[in-house]
């Protein structure tokens, strides 16, 4: 009894307090904007004097326990000027309250789609996301169509709010425009939206990341147009060169046959091995066998797909007589595809046919670029070291511009011209970034034209040489040659030799108040071993980051530790990363037909297989054709990107290369990880 009379009262004290107009405060402040935290839709309320709990969780539709189980502070009790997460809830109840502000209103431009056009290759054409695509277009999802309209959207820059940005952290060797490379966008589109980031960025900065193709009003066009750092390195940008034609409606056959020419040294078993007696392990017949089982695996998943190929296997090697024995068989004449010979002198001997046929021949393994002046028709997978040097040099320039760069060597005369020319286009790119950048610093002053733009608000007297200021000439194109080139003459990089000096003599070019970046383009567990124990011990003295060569992860005597305190990178041409969900499907799959593990030649078999037999199937015999096409497509699927590096009558070599780094003493694929990045929705 004496219970029920305290709720009574209770609850009489309750109605007199709100007949007073003592009730919770209404909540003015409201957030309408829907945010992501952790794959989870939240509001973020900041709250006011006088608000409670109570009256936050009526305003958003949401319970107490729920608001307090996304900020667990509040078990303390609610402070003013708090910011705290409010959980979206969407129930018939709470929709008009709590969804989204109305879409604004979005302009759109209209693509049809062609031929073999991919939702990929159509982001990257308008630079939008794949995910903004299909939101405006839902029907899309279910695949494309040809001649099927999608809708592009557009905004206008003054109507853009938060929620039209994706954001990026930036993480140690960031650069602005490796960012502007990773998001494909623009040098200036990042720059206007992020004030100073020009003039460097800081670990842990917050950098905005538009997610829509932006209009600018004409009068701003005609004023800004094109940042010159962008407009130096679109080149690298443009895609490759197709025939759009052959490519749009390729010939196509229900059946291919592919000719494998593999070294299998067939007549060296001998009778009592054909009898059942064992084959040692290291008989040459296994030499090349996983490449074999590799390619037999990728013919299988192709297969699958719905396209009937026949593979046919000779045993050649660098003997002449067994090719031409293999090219005047019955079957030869028949060839879409030609996978091997290994060897340069074989190589040679198939290029008459391939070429009066159309036939590409893949060189699966010799790195020389020399086989590629045998024939338009050969493509080499496996890049050469030059290939590879060039590579380098992009990334070290983008990615540590501002380091104190040591070129290591030993004076290697088989590779001392691959490491100059190295050496000479690392420092004209660093030279080039940095008289652009200077530009744009004095451009913000005293502006000029640039390639018929004009940059800024007044014509310029000077140009910019790191400290001082040097009058122009009349003429101003002259002038910005004549400063190009003074740029272009000054030194970056510090040339050390382990041949000539002692390794000490190397820790006198570290720079302690700079950060450093070792380049060591040296082999051997001595070299190596010494030069990363010296440098780790100096560790906590200098800020060093070391680049090395890929030999570097098969040597035995090389501390971990070391390759982890150094942030050691290797470039590469490729890499095996045993976590990839397909990687790991492969080995399975090769354990369970050849009960044996995978080694480097079947990953390089299978890829090999199912790149070219895909292509058989999307663009004939002829794909090569399309390799424009398909350099664009595939850039994050795939280990190839082949270019004529060596003119437009030679053959086709792969570009692909990657950077791998030694990190919590696990390797990652950097370039691999930014590719990915980039196409998975900013």
């Amino acid at each position: 009894m004496i219970k029920k009379l305290n709720i009574l009262v209770l609850f009489a004290v309750v109605l007199s307090l709100n007949a007073f107009g003592m009730q919770d405060p209404v909540i003015v402040n409201r957030s309408a904007t829907i945010q992501m935290v952790d794959g989870k839709e939240f509001y973020f309320h900041a709250v006011l004097p006088g608000q409670t709990l109570y009256s936050i969780s009526r305003a958003y539709g949401v319970s107490q326990d729920d608001i307090i189980k996304e900020n667990p502070e509040l078990r303390y009790g609610l402070k003013s000027n708090q910011l705290i997460k409010i959980p979206v809830v969407k129930t018939a109840a709470t929709a008009t309250p709590v969804t989204k502000p109305p879409k604004k209103d979005v302009e759109y431009l209209e693509h049809i789609v062609k031929r073999r056009e991919t939702l990929y290759g159509i982001a990257r054409q308008y630079s939008v996301s794949q995910e903004l695509i299909l939101e405006h277009n839902p029907d899309a999802r279910r695949g494309l169509q040809v001649n099927q309209v999608l809708k592009i959207p557009v905004i206008k820059e003054e109507e853009l709010s938060e929620e039209d940005f994706s954001f990026h952290y930036v993480a140690a060797g960031d650069t602005p425009y490796g960012l502007s490379r990773l998001y494909n966008l623009p040098l200036d589109t990042l720059a206007r939206y992020n004030e100073g980031i020009l003039e460097g960025i800081r670990v842990g900065q917050r950098i905005a990341i538009p997610k829509y193709k932006y209009i600018q009003k004409p009068d701003e066009a005609s004023v800004i147009g094109e940042s010159i750092l962008e407009q130096e390195y679109k080149k690298d940008d443009l895609p490759d060169s197709y025939d759009v034609e052959y490519c749009s409606n390729p010939v196509l056959k229900k059946h291919y046959n592919v000719a494998l020419m593999i070294p299998l040294y067939l007549e060296k078993l001998t009778e009592q091995y054909l009898s059942g007696g064992r084959i040692p392990q290291n008989h040459p017949s296994f030499e090349f066998i996983q490449f074999y089982e590799g390619i037999l695996i990728a013919l299988d998943s192709v297969r699958n797909m719905g396209v009937e190929i026949t593979l046919h296997v000779f045993d050649v090697c660098q003997d002449k007589a067994k090719v031409i024995k293999a090219i005047n068989s019955k079957d030869f004449n028949k060839m879409d595809l030609i996978i091997g010979p290994f060897f340069a002198e074989a190589i040679k001997s198939v290029v008459y046919y391939a070429e009066r046929n159309n036939v590409a021949i893949i060189s699966p393994l010799y790195t020389n670029v020399e086989q590629l002046s045998f024939s338009k028709n050969v493509i080499q997978i496996t890049p050469s070291l030059q290939v590879q040097l060039e590579s380098l040099a992009d990334y070290i320039s983008t990615t540590f511009p501002d380091y104190n760069i040591i070129l290591v060597h030993s004076d290697q005369q088989h590779v001392m011209a691959s490491i100059i020319k190295f050496s000479q286009k690392l420092n004209g790119n660093l030279n080039r970034r940095q008289f652009i950048l200077d530009s744009i610093n004095l451009s913000r002053v005293e502006p000029y034209f640039h390639s018929n733009t004009y940059v800024g608000e007044k014509t310029t007297k000077f140009y910019l040489f790191n400290d001082s200021l040097v009058a122009s000439h009349e003429n101003k194109s002259s002038n910005q040659d004549y400063a190009l080139s003074n740029y272009m003459n000054r030194n970056n990089i510090k040339e050390f030799s382990l041949a000539r000096d002692t390794i000490g003599a190397l820790i006198l070019e570290l720079d302690s108040l700079r950060k450093n970046l070792v380049v060591g383009l040296v082999g051997g567990d001595v070299h190596v071993s010494n030069v990363l124990r010296k440098l780790h011990t100096y560790k906590d003295t200098f800020d060093i980051t070391v680049i090395g060569i890929p030999q570097w992860r098969s040597l035995e005597t090389v501390d971990l530790d070391y390759m982890n305190s150094l942030r050691v990178h290797l470039f590469a041409n490729d890499y095996v990363d045993y976590s990839e969900p397909n990687i790991q499907d492969f080995v399975l799959k090769f354990r369970e037909t050849f009960y044996t593990e995978p080694k480097g030649d079947a990953f390089l078999g299978v890829s090999i297989g199912y790149y070219f037999f895909n292509s058989l199937r999307l663009y004939g015999k002829e794909f090569y054709r399309c390799f424009g096409l398909m350099n664009s497509e595939q850039v994050a699927q795939s280990n190839f990107n082949f270019r004529r590096t060596m003119g437009e009558n030679a053959g086709w070599e792969n570009t692909k290369s990657t950077i791998l780094r030694y990190q919590r003493y696990r390797i990652v694929d950097l370039l691999k990880r930014a590719s990915e990045a980039s196409t998975s929705g900013h």
